[in-house]
């Protein structure tokens, strides 16, 4: 509990109505995403692809602030439809727009060391996201 919340609550400033429905909803907004993310999670299992594309784009577009929660799945989405050159663009386009983000750069560099089906492997975009 903050000092400023408290402060409300002492002096009887704090609005209990307003904070339950904010509390509902934003109870609600979190079921939701986790019903979305359920539906994106089946779809990557059963290796949906475009139809994983399609359930990621909507969630991000109705919460956009999630988007980087979703960086490996995009990467992985775009990888499944075999479309290795636009997954070095995402990877190498996050790397840069997030330089310190260590523990994503280290994720998406492991992904592309670890998946054995592309083609022409891109280790220079993997050592660059590991140095980071």
């Amino acid at each position: 509990m903050d000092e400023r919340l408290l402060n409300d609550i002492l002096s009887d400033h704090y609005d209990l109505a307003q904070a339950a429905a904010k509390y509902k909803k934003q109870r609600q907004e979190d079921m939701k995403v986790a019903d979305e993310e359920d539906n994106l999670g089946s779809a990557v299992k059963r290796k949906q692809w475009d139809d994983a594309e399609s359930k990621l784009n909507e969630l991000v577009k109705e919460f956009p602030n999630l988007q980087p929660r979703y960086t490996l799945t995009q990467f992985r989405i775009l990888w499944g439809q075999k479309k290795y050159n636009e997954a070095y663009v995402f990877a190498n386009s996050f790397s840069d727009s997030h330089p310190d983000d260590a523990y994503w750069q280290n994720r998406l560099a492991h992904e592309i060391i670890a998946q054995g089906d592309a083609p022409n492997r891109n280790l220079a975009l993997a050592l660059k996201l590991a140095e980071r």
